[in-house]
């Protein structure tokens, strides 16, 4: 009897090792599966990451081609805006030098038209 229950009691340990074991083994699959999620995860997120850090690399590469461009369109405005000055500079030196001829014209006709006159007179009278 002793052995029975030696061999009942060795049994009982036996199916709870089994059980534990089964359960272990179950436990293990699970964490398993988590594991491989988990990771599956953690790639999508790189991907993710890695995705966006290159957006970010694009969109810091057209800031900074826009950035140049706009350096030279500054650069261009600045030198028409100076042409354009000295264009109007240019214009206003030869509008004042054209009244000038037109008043020197103006005083010329005047002294032609006054000799006339004056000369007029003259060739009237010695008919």
């Amino acid at each position: 009897m002793q052995a029975d229950k030696s061999r009942k009691k060795l049994q009982v340990e036996l199916e709870d090792a089994i059980n534990a074991l089964e359960q272990q083994k179950s436990q293990a699959l699970d964490r398993e599966r988590q594991q491989r999620k988990f990771d599956q995860n953690m790639a999508q997120q790189k991907q993710e990451h890695q995705k966006l850090l290159e957006e970010r690399d694009q969109a810091e590469k057209e800031a900074r081609d826009k950035e140049t461009k706009i350096l030279s369109l500054s650069r261009d405005l600045e030198e028409m805006e100076e042409q354009m000055v000295e264009l109007q500079r240019k214009a206003n030196n030869q509008a004042r030098e054209l009244d000038e001829l037109v008043s020197s014209k103006d005083d010329v006709g005047k002294s032609v038209h006054d000799l006339e006159r004056v000369s007029e007179p003259r060739n009237w009278y010695t008919l």
